[in-house]
């Protein structure tokens, strides 16, 4: 299974490609890719049930009330990907992707009409 944050656009784009849920419940770990300003950078990570739980349920209040903001970050790593919805309809996603000795930090805007379809992906994934 593949995500993919709606944004129609190949530049900017933030996706997690080739998820895996771990069959002991320890938690998942998929790919992630991302695309900002021409820059890019693929990582694999692994995090946490509980992450995933929190940022599920912090993306759902940002979409109904269409503000607030909702951080994917596992407990033990340094990586986090966080999405600040604003009250004009925009969504800015802002990030640190970490490998060996490397580091992406990056921010690009999209639109709330990106939600909906990424939180039922994400549900899918969690369950």
């Amino acid at each position: 299974m593949n995500i993919k944050l709606q944004t129609n656009t190949e530049d900017p784009k933030l996706e997690f490609l080739i998820i895996e849920k771990y069959d002991d419940q320890s938690g998942f770990g998929s790919t992630i890719s991302v695309v900002s300003n021409g820059f890019s950078s693929k990582v694999f990570a692994t995090f946490e049930q509980w992450p995933m739980s929190e940022f599920i349920s912090q993306l759902q209040v940002c979409n109904n009330y269409l503000s607030g903001s909702a951080t994917l970050k596992p407990q033990w790593d340094n990586w986090f990907i966080t999405f600040t919805v604003k009250p004009n309809g925009h969504v800015v996603v802002n990030g640190l992707l970490c490998a060996y000795e490397q580091e992406l930090k990056f921010e690009f805007t999209t639109d709330q009409t990106c939600l909906n379809s990424l939180i039922k992906d994400f549900q899918l994934w969690g369950n």
